[in-house]
């Protein structure tokens, strides 16, 4: 059988098309696997201690905040890691600082987490400096239960402004109230004692007065105090 020129030269251009689209076919799958490939998995920044001792400081109570241990022990020494690590059940985000104070080179920074729950870290301030690991030397948490009782509960705050107990004053009354107490930190001391108490309106008025003659008003939210609620201390008023 003779074939015409025509249908061979037909046949093979259907031959190069068909070529074509498979040649095109197989670039668009390969781009299509191409784009669908996951992209790379972003690293976090690495951590690199920090040279100033409250940052130091900050950064091993985040690390507690936040229950990660590897840093914990990265920063602390064994003692103050076992420590932190042990008081995992009172880690979280609400941890700050209240005030840092160096003392014989060490730094000693306190935290509270607005709860009644504080924590003193001891810092070697030669150590920090040069970045080394392991320069939180001991940690050491405290614990203050709020009271329950309206009273008890003015009685507390009265009790932590005669003291100077700013961590306290400031955990129990409102910052108001707080700023009043410590404003008036020239008449702390030990003689205030509770002349009456009187509920109103929801709140508790309580009166006090010192041995020389000063008067102190403090007003409690009932509902607050109740819950043992920080910052019930809603008021102050010297006279």
């Amino acid at each position: 059988m003779i074939r015409s020129t025509s249908t061979t030269i037909t046949h093979r251009l259907l031959r190069c098309a068909g070529l074509a689209v498979a040649l095109l076919g197989g670039s668009s799958l390969a781009a299509t696997q191409a784009s669908a490939a996951p992209a790379p998995a972003v690293r976090a920044p690495a951590f690199t201690i920090p040279h100033d001792t409250v940052q130091y400081a900050d950064s091993f109570v985040r690390a507690f905040g936040a229950k990660n241990t590897g840093r914990v022990r990265l920063l602390g020494t064994t003692t103050a890691a076992n420590n932190a690590i042990a008081h995992y059940s009172i880690a979280g985000p609400t941890w700050v600082r209240l005030w840092c104070d160096g003392t014989a080179g060490s730094l000693h920074c306190k935290y509270g987490n607005g709860l009644g729950r504080f924590m003193l870290v001891n810092v070697s301030n030669f150590d920090a400096m040069l970045g080394r690991a392991h320069s939180v030397t001991s940690v050491v948490f405290s614990r203050f239960r709020i009271p329950a009782n309206s009273c008890d509960y003015a009685d507390a705050f009265v009790r932590a402004f005669g003291a100077k107990n700013t961590d306290i004053v400031r955990l129990l009354g409102t910052t108001t109230a707080a700023s009043t107490a410590i404003g008036h930190y020239g008449l702390a001391g030990p003689t205030w004692v509770r002349t009456r108490c009187d509920g109103a309106a929801g709140s508790m008025f309580v009166s006090y007065r010192d041995g020389r003659g000063h008067r102190l008003l403090v007003r409690v939210s009932n509902f607050d105090a109740m819950l043992r609620h920080p910052h019930s201390v809603t008021s102050i008023a010297f006279s």
